[in-house]
């Protein structure tokens, strides 16, 4: 986790998806990862960068697979 103050534009993928909830396939944090870790392409596998952009942090994941996500909560229908 990141104070939102310390992440810099130039870091991101440009064809990165998300706004909220970013997908990055190449990313200066995903390089970092890469070279402080014995995480490769061959194992665990290909990885991706996912940030969580919340009000005054970024949160940083980095996996070999995506999230499932699912909601706690019904949705609620317009009346």
């Amino acid at each position: 986790m990141r104070d939102e103050s310390y992440v810099s534009a130039l870091e991101g993928d440009p064809a990165a998806s998300g706004r909220l909830f970013r997908i990055l396939k190449a990313s200066s944090f995903l390089r970092f990862v890469s070279r402080a870790t014995f995480a490769s392409e061959t194992y665990p596998g290909p990885l991706t960068h996912m940030q969580i952009v919340c009000l005054t942090h970024v949160i940083d994941v980095v996996s070999p697979d995506l999230p499932i996500i699912t909601s706690r909560h019904p949705a609620r229908t317009a009346t």
